[in-house]
């Protein structure tokens, strides 16, 4: 159906260009858009409506995806220092102990009463070790779906900022924007749980919008 259209139309264009050949080029530019805007009344703008859905929906996914490893980057890094500095005050005190913790080299619990570790080093290699197990937990969530409302792993944009319900992480900068990590114990939490977009509330005397949610 298209083709013929397609043809006949083209049949057309080099009949009055013989005619008027100074206004060919308009003529073409007329036919081929007549045919294009036919075409998208039946399948291409469908097409393009689902495309566009599709993208949007893959666009606030993978924002998700790339704010939970920025927080993994952020926290292996934080674990690498620490470790770094545990070390550094084992060997300062003369110990031979390189710091190994738990799963790594070592096992802390049975080495502590034995190698005298120095309370800062007792104090960052707890810390250390409890950002690890927030590592392994934001290496375990998926991504399927996008929320429709407040719910653990949403994404939520308010008019006082974006929040993301994950772990309790300082915030974080991604391509010029702030993000709040929030954890499901947080008091924000509490209100905002369950909240849809154009729904407004107070939190500590500050009034809060939220404006999507995915």
């Amino acid at each position: 159906m298209f083709e013929d259209s397609f043809s006949a139309s083209i049949k057309l264009i080099f009949k009055l260009s013989v005619f008027n050949p100074i206004n060919y080029n308009s003529i073409i530019f007329y036919e081929i858009r007549h045919v294009n805007y036919r075409t998208s009344d039946r399948t291409l703008g469908n097409s393009l409506t689902a495309t566009s859905n599709t993208s949007f929906k893959m666009k606030n996914l993978e924002l998700k995806e790339r704010l939970n490893q920025l927080a993994i980057d952020h926290l292996e890094d934080l674990v690498h220092e620490l470790k770094d500095e545990v070390s550094t005050k084992l060997k300062g005190d003369g110990n031979t102990d390189e710091g190994g913790f738990a799963g790594n080299g070592g096992d802390y619990s049975a080495q502590a009463s034995n190698n005298f570790l120095s309370e800062q080093a007792v104090l960052r290699r707890a810390e250390a070790e409890e950002y690890q197990q927030t590592v392994n937990k934001l290496k375990g969530y998926k991504f399927p779906t996008e929320h429709t409302e407040v719910d653990f792993l949403s994404l939520v944009k308010t008019n006082r900022g974006v929040y993301f319900i994950s772990q309790a992480l300082k915030p974080l900068m991604f391509e010029g924007e702030r993000y709040y990590y929030l954890a499901m114990d947080a008091p924000i939490y509490e209100i905002l749980k369950g909240k849809k977009p154009g729904d407004s509330f107070s939190f500590r005397g500050i009034d809060y919008t939220i404006e999507s949610i995915c």
